[in-house]
């Protein structure tokens, strides 16, 4: 989580002052395309792992509701650049997953969130309705895509692991916790392979000019497969200050910038 934070704030910061040209700008970017990948992964993580779906997917909608507001106050009163809004497609691949998760399939309301971003991120990027972008998700389709991918590919592994497991020395192995770990590495290769597959097609897209996404500058993306082979399947921190700043820091940091934006441009 720290990784994405700061990932996002190099991405952002780069954006917002420096501007293309400088190395800098570009490896601030290219770092950036660490954190889109990370929430996504967290997404599929959390639907999976959480105890209170429903809590989960109010936590994403108030992120979403925070977020929207600024967007719209921003673009409507001090006329900033209309931008997407990352939680859009956060909240709608995480609504999809606790529909599959769940298996209650006549709970069919789960898949409103969803359903909405698909049908915005269509009009905007395949009819020019460009007055909607800033209602869109960013990443589009292809950060749909790789929520839902992680999703599929955990599934995968867990159904190949459960059919073909490790070839073990004896049956008293079978019970051991040792056995966690290796399965957690067939769990990361698994999402690494997803992440893969998802940016090799959406670059083809990408080369007939099929997909809204700038994939020359997220193929960068596959920089994440380290830090995904590196999961331990664990929490890891989560005290309740790190859970308030983990949160609020998408929303902070944006109306940061966005102030410093509005000095420079008085000054």
């Amino acid at each position: 989580k720290i990784i994405a934070m700061i990932a996002v704030l190099s991405d952002h910061i780069a954006y917002a002052f420096i501007g293309p040209g400088p190395v800098i700008y570009d490896i601030m970017r290219i770092i950036g395309r660490l954190a889109f990948i990370l929430f996504a992964f967290f997404i599929s993580e959390g639907v999976v792992k959480s105890r209170n779906r429903n809590r989960y997917l109010l936590r994403l909608f108030i992120m979403y509701a925070i977020l929207q507001i600024m967007i719209v106050i921003g673009v409507y009163r001090y006329m900033m650049i209309p931008y997407p809004n990352i939680f859009a497609t956060l909240l709608g691949g995480a609504s999809l997953l606790v529909y599959l998760e769940s298996k209650r399939w006549k709970d069919v309301y789960y898949l409103i969130p969803i359903i909405t971003v698909m049908v915005i991120n269509y009009l905007v990027h395949y009819q020019n309705t460009t007055t909607l972008i800033i209602y869109s998700g960013d990443y589009a389709f292809y950060g749909l895509a790789v929520i839902f991918m992680f999703y599929v590919a955990r599934k995968f592994a867990l159904y190949l692991y459960a059919k073909y497991p490790p070839i073990l020395i004896n049956t008293e192995e079978n019970n051991n916790t040792d056995n966690e770990p290796k399965k957690q590495q067939v769990l990361n290769v698994a999402s690494s392979v997803s992440l893969l597959f998802v940016t090799f097609i959406w670059y083809i897209l990408s080369v007939f000019n099929m997909s809204s996404t700038n994939m020359v500058l997220q193929s960068y993306a596959l920089l994440t497969i380290p830090l995904l082979l590196l999961y331990n399947g664990k929490l890891g921190h989560n005290s309740k200050p790190f859970r308030t700043i983990y949160y609020l820091f998408f929303p902070v940091h944006l109306i940061i910038i966005a102030l410093l934006l509005l000095i420079f441009r008085l000054i």
